[in-house]
């Protein structure tokens, strides 16, 4: 059975200095996009390079992929969004998804798609996942982008654009 312990004050014996709580060592990542990235016309590509403001805990972020640490095996909550361009291709971007995965494998997609051809000029699908993950595990994020004609930008969000960026922490 768990204790419960209810207090309405805390001080410390000796009535001065401070009291230091214990937190858990969780592990916490994320970073943007630094700069913008190019994208491959049907063709399904690792977004790379997320390092702006980066957040790396326990030296296990790069800002291409995030590798659980030894000793952090557990629930990981992980958020993702892509920030796509096709307006400098002519607004003609048909459809684009996202996907997070762990090892090679697909664990999550986030799709947009118009039902006309070409009419998406700027895009950022977004998506959250619970993994249970594994020391060693590689997590790495994914988009693919289907334009009427040439390649889009996956964006770094400068300006008031779609900005792409990646972040996950720890739950237990």
């Amino acid at each position: 059975m768990a204790s419960i312990l209810k207090v309405d004050q805390i001080e410390p014996k000796t009535g001065g200095g401070n009291i230091t709580i214990a937190t858990q060592d969780r592990v916490m990542f994320g970073g943007g996009l630094a700069s913008d990235q190019a994208g491959t016309r049907v063709t399904e590509v690792q977004v790379t390079g997320m390092t702006s403001n980066e957040i790396d805990t326990h030296s296990a972020f790069n800002g291409t992929n995030f590798t659980v640490p030894s000793g952090k095996a557990g629930k990981y909550y992980i958020a993702f969004n892509c920030g796509v361009n096709y307006d400098d291709i002519g607004d003609d971007g048909e459809v684009t998804y996202i996907a997070t995965k762990v090892n090679g494998t697909c664990k999550m997609t986030t799709s947009i798609a118009h039902n006309s051809t070409g009419h998406m000029k700027y895009v950022t699908p977004f998506h959250t996942v619970l993994l249970d993950l594994s020391v060693g595990d590689v997590v790495t994020w994914w988009l693919y982008g289907h334009a009427t004609s040439g390649d889009h930008t996956i964006m770094n969000g400068s300006g008031s654009y779609p900005y792409t960026m990646v972040h996950g922490y720890q739950l237990a």
